[in-house]
């Protein structure tokens, strides 16, 4: 009779040997009914606990079938009731097997199931109205002071209304800090502006100097507006280096504008690994899983569309020359290929934004891995630009007073189209970070605990 020991299923990062990632991926992907990106966010994982408190009768079947699909896994006796998540569903039997001839079946077993917990934004265009006017009134009355308070009050009227699993988050700064980081740039700025006047060297010299110190600005505006964000009254955090910041916001983005552009998905690459790698949620960092080919296939991506509105342009350019020059129309030809070169430009412009802003929230969020939970963000070029495009057409013509309806458009549709993929419970796992947070007790401010604004 088998013990009544329970047991972990742990992976540790390594695969059998012959096994290629892509491969054991797909066949995890459809012996689990996990997502295809889930899956490879998994095998890329350093170690994860995929299943927790199994007998050893029902483990030892888990490790077979997953070394069957090609995970090296082994059993760890189960000393604490923890605090870690399972990362496993149970196994969808209508995906059984795990391809390229073998015949591994996955355990049976009642285990919690993966979930798509959806996010949801619950604000109006009028309610913000409402604090938009206030803030835009009280700052122009207080000559800029008063918008630190309305930065604080806009953040927290979208962090609160923006809802994961029926909960919103919070933002939590003091205005005071962000009006004193303001208060320092503008300072700066003005000893700048005073002593270029004075001397060019003297202004060479500050650009240097700044150069030198905007990745520092950056950490530390990174790391104040995490630690003033927080999700079910956990608090996120930055811990990003400097070197860092100055790899992927200087010396990275210098390299891609010398390439002509050529490295340019490799910079947005080390910008986004930067970001996701230095976060964490409470004591649990964020990890950053994708690979540089994803960068540039989604660049590469751009070339066929682009390539098909150059030729509808240049057709179009041709047949509106031949109609002009036809019926005769004196300056016709100026009037009509100026109107339709600023219109078409006007949509090139709207495409590459919504196309930009789409991909990159797409492959951000997707690369992101919290203790096996993940994230999923699937919006849509043509929606996007389409909002996009009548937000930004209601705001000129409203003189601007559409910006709020606009900012809650945008929101909503974010958030529709975002989810968190929980592998396991979320509650378990909320409840064991609440556990591991209040036995490491608040962080201590840090010196120089101020936004400035980056």
């Amino acid at each position: 009779m088998m013990s009544q020991l329970r047991f972990d299923v742990v992976f540790q990062g390594r695969l059998m040997d012959g096994h290629k990632p892509e491969d054991v991926a797909d066949r995890l992907s459809r012996m689990f009914g996990l997502p295809l990106q889930t899956a490879e966010n998994l095998i890329q994982s350093p170690r994860v606990v995929l299943k927790r408190g199994l007998t050893e009768e029902a483990a030892a079947d888990y490790v077979n079938a997953l070394r069957k699909a090609g995970m090296e896994v082994v059993l760890e006796p189960l000393l604490d009731q923890g605090l870690d998540a399972e990362v496993l569903p149970p196994p969808d039997a209508g995906r059984g097997g795990t391809g390229g001839g073998d015949d591994a079946s996955a355990p049976d077993g009642k285990q919690e199931v993966l979930q798509r917990l959806p996010f949801s934004f619950h604000g109006s265009g009028a309610e913000y109205f409402r604090i938009w006017i206030v803030n835009l009134l009280l700052s122009i009355l207080t000559l800029g002071i008063y918008s630190a308070w309305a930065k604080v009050r806009r953040r927290r009227y979208f962090y609160m209304n923006t809802h994961l699993d029926k909960k919103g988050f919070a933002y939590l700064a003091d205005p005071v800090k962000i009006l004193i980081g303001r208060i320092v740039v503008v300072a700066v700025f003005a000893v700048y502006s005073f002593t270029s006047s004075l001397n060019s060297f003297i202004a060479i010299g500050f650009a240097v100097l700044f150069l030198f110190f905007f990745p520092w600005i950056i950490v530390r505006s990174l790391a104040f507006n995490a630690r003033n964000s927080s999700y079910r009254n956990i608090r996120f955090a930055f811990h990003g280096r400097v070197w860092g910041a100055a790899k992927a916001y200087i010396l990275w983005p210098l390299a891609g504008i010398l390439t002509l552009g050529l490295l340019w998905p490799f910079v947005v690459f080390q910008q986004h690994r930067f970001l996701i790698a230095g976060s964490s949620y409470g004591s649990t960092r964020f990890s950053f899983h994708a690979a540089v080919r994803d960068y540039y296939r989604m660049f590469l991506s751009l070339t066929l569309p682009l390539f098909i509105m150059l030729c509808v342009f240049a057709g179009i350019l041709f047949v509106l020359y031949s109609m002009v020059k036809t019926i005769f129309i004196p300056g016709g030809m100026f009037f009509f290929s100026s109107l339709f070169i600023f219109l078409f430009m006007a949509f090139l412009y709207l495409f590459f934004m919504s196309w930009y802003a789409v991909k990159t929230t797409n492959i951000f969020y997707g690369a992101a891995l919290l203790s096996g939970h993940g994230f999923e963000a699937d919006l849509k070029v043509f929606e996007y630009m389409i909002i996009l495009g009548v937000n930004t057409l209601l705001t000129v013509l409203t003189l601007g007073f559409f910006h709020p309806w606009a900012k809650v458009r945008i929101a909503r549709y974010k958030a529709d189209h975002m989810a968190f993929l929980a592998a396991g419970s979320l509650e378990h796992f909320l409840a064991g970070e609440e556990k591991r947070v209040a036995s490491l007790g608040e962080e201590a401010a840090d010196f120089m605990d101020f936004d400035f604004g980056v």
